[in-house]
């Protein structure tokens, strides 16, 4: 990682607890910076499209849309940021739809924080993520 270099990241997710401990948790890394939390679709591409951000970790199934709808409309405002998808439960068909758009990981809520943050480091950085 660029030494001194923040990365900003959105956090999308319909539960407020869910996002709160996100948010935490990439905050508590100095390389991250949360620009925006969402609790819904709609807000996820409005504050994507504002912000612009390195990455997004997005809820697969969430209100006004889901993650797909935020994975393709923020895609489309801003290219460069890489979407992190996140569910509840593992579902081959929500995976493959999500990877399918472009999502570069796929990952499920149990997912331990030090991982998550470890695909973070790498998709911003140019990685799979997987």
């Amino acid at each position: 990682m660029t030494r001194g270099r923040v990365w900003t990241v959105l956090i999308a997710d319909d539960d407020e607890l869910v996002c709160e401990a996100l948010a935490d948790l990439v905050a508590s890394e100095p390389a991250f910076k949360v620009v925006g939390v969402a609790k819904d679709a709609e807000e996820a591409v409005a504050l994507g499209c504002d912000r612009l951000p390195d990455a997004a970790i997005v809820d697969v199934r969430m209100p006004k849309g889901g993650g797909l709808r935020v994975l393709r409309e923020i895609s489309a405002c801003s290219p460069k940021t890489k979407v992190v998808a996140l569910s509840a439960e593992p579902e081959k068909a929500s995976e493959e739809a999500m990877v399918a758009a472009g999502a570069v990981a796929y990952l499920t809520k149990g997912v331990h924080g030090g991982q998550l943050l470890d695909i973070l480091r790498d998709v911003v950085t140019g990685g799979s993520g997987r």
